[in-house]
């Protein structure tokens, strides 16, 4: 029978009340489930089981003395299984038991119970921390383990970082900060998506040499999941126990099932947390570039000789400013390659490959900047198409920058030169039109920027400088979360 089966005999003490049973016959199966040796029969469960539960002699002294068969289920924490009791009268103070392993059917139903309380307290949960600490508190409960928990991983420092985790009573927690090669040689796996299923840290050698340190946190055994996100490993969740453990099929599909909806209900709060940032984002930059637009019309017709070149200069102010404006949005939120940037501006006086020389370090400038930069460079080459080197066939235009370190309070500062040349003679102008004063005074003061123009007679050259960081401030609204 693959079913265990005993047959017992109450033993009763002077009022007759039962306090005790005796094994008369006892199978194989029934051995191995109770973990009690074939040789018990003969012996009492209290000889063999001295804290064997009242409750339980009670009960089988009712199917006893009533004659009615009883069914319930009973768990043996020192197997960890569980078992569905049949237990009927035979005669006189005997009675028979017949007992079905029910496990895999009782974890079943607690996962499933699981994951839908799971369901249920995400539900009202905004903050990441929490969401994750409530998936680690179920899954460690549903599991009997010593930690669990949900961690952000930085991919190339090889760390994780546990806001809060899980760890049951009487354990140390793990929260905070720690490099995965003080536990081990799996951070490889991870990093390639494969879970890692360790039985017992001190004898796998992929942590017998850093069992120790696994010690020092009370882990013996333990299932790391790795999360991808393109491609990308971006966090870990963990289920550890302080004992050796060969994980099933089932333990890993729930602990996955849990990871995954924990990293769901994270990345569903950090992508509306992201959306409002960016709603934030546009309306402030909406409002900069209504400003700029009215500000650019105003001086522009203030300072124009006739409607018709009036048109023409405003018109192509304006395809400057929304040329900056698509980069911005093109990019990452708020910031744009400056080489990009830069030859967007050029692109219309392109005509032919090597009218521009490009050349500076990777440089990324934030909202704040991009616009005003892309109105200095429009400026700069519609003055060199009519006055410039543009204006000639031979004529050419170096950009080049670079990063001045400094330790000073200003911080590293951006060295920027336009430098024409190849054009007729130059001479400086008699008078200071709209273009130069937008170019000396107004668009570099909006990233703390300083701007200087030099006619020499070989061509114009610009220089501007401004501060590493007020380049690439991203003028962001704050996060009203």
């Amino acid at each position: 029978m693959q079913e265990g089966f005993f047959l017992g005999e109450l033993v009763r003490d002077g009022a007759g009340r039962a306090c005790d049973y005796r094994f008369l016959e006892i199978n194989p199966a029934f051995a191995r489930q109770s973990g009690l040796s074939e040789q018990s029969v003969g012996r009492t469960v209290r000889e063999l089981v001295p804290e064997i539960d009242q409750g339980l002699i009670d009960r089988y002294a009712s199917v006893v003395d009533t004659g009615e068969p009883s069914l319930f289920e009973i768990t043996v924490p020192g197997l960890g299984r569980t078992f569905e009791v049949r237990a009927g009268h035979e005669s006189g103070q005997r009675f028979s038991c017949l007992f079905l392993d029910v496990t895999e059917r009782k974890q079943g139903e607690t996962r499933r119970l699981a994951i839908a309380e799971l369901g249920d307290r995400l539900r009202d949960l905004s903050d990441p921390e929490a969401i994750a600490f409530v998936a680690a508190e179920i899954t460690g409960r549903t599991l009997g383990l010593s930690h669990s928990g949900y961690g952000a991983v930085d991919q190339e420092r090889e760390t994780i970082v546990v806001g809060r985790g899980w760890s049951a009573p009487g354990f140390p927690g793990i929260d905070g900060a720690r490099e995965f090669r003080d536990y081990g040689s799996c951070i490889d796996a991870l990093k390639a998506g494969t879970a890692v299923l360790i039985e017992d840290a001190a004898a796998d050698p992929r942590t017998a040499s850093d069992a120790v340190s696994l010690n020092d946190i009370r882990i013996r055994s333990f299932v790391d999941l790795p999360v991808m996100e393109h491609g990308r490993f971006v966090a870990v969740f963990y289920a550890a126990k302080d004992v050796p453990h060969a994980w099933n099929t089932e333990e890993i599909g729930f602990i996955r099932n849990i990871a995954d909806r924990t990293r769901a209900a994270i990345a569903r709060i950090e992508a509306e947390a992201q959306q409002r940032v960016l709603n934030l984002e546009l309306s402030h930059r909406m409002k900069n570039m209504l400003a700029m637009v009215q500000s650019i019309a105003t001086q522009t017709m203030r300072n124009a000789t006739d409607v018709v070149s009036a048109k023409e200069v405003l018109a192509g102010r304006l395809i400057a400013l929304g040329k900056s404006h698509d980069l911005l949005l093109g990019g990452s939120l708020g910031d744009t390659p400056l080489k990009t940037l830069i030859e967007s501006a050029l692109e219309p006086h392109k005509d032919k490959p090597d009218r521009f020389s490009l050349r500076g370090p990777a440089l990324n400038v934030g909202a704040k900047a991009a616009m005003s930069l892309a109105l200095i460079l429009h400026e700069l080459a519609t003055n060199a198409a009519k006055y410039g080197a543009l204006s000639t066939a031979k004529g050419s235009v170096s950009i080049v920058w670079e990063i001045c370190r400094s330790e000073g309070e200003g911080g590293d500062q951006v060295l920027l030169r336009w430098i024409e040349a190849g054009g007729p003679p130059v001479s400086p102008p008699t008078r200071t039109g709209f273009g130069t004063r937008l170019i000396g005074r107004g668009l570099a003061g909006n990233f703390g920027g300083e701007v200087s123009l030099d006619y020499r007679t070989a061509g114009v050259v610009c220089t501007l400088e401004a501060s590493l960081k007020g380049l690439q401030a991203v003028d962001t609204p704050p996060d009203f979360r």
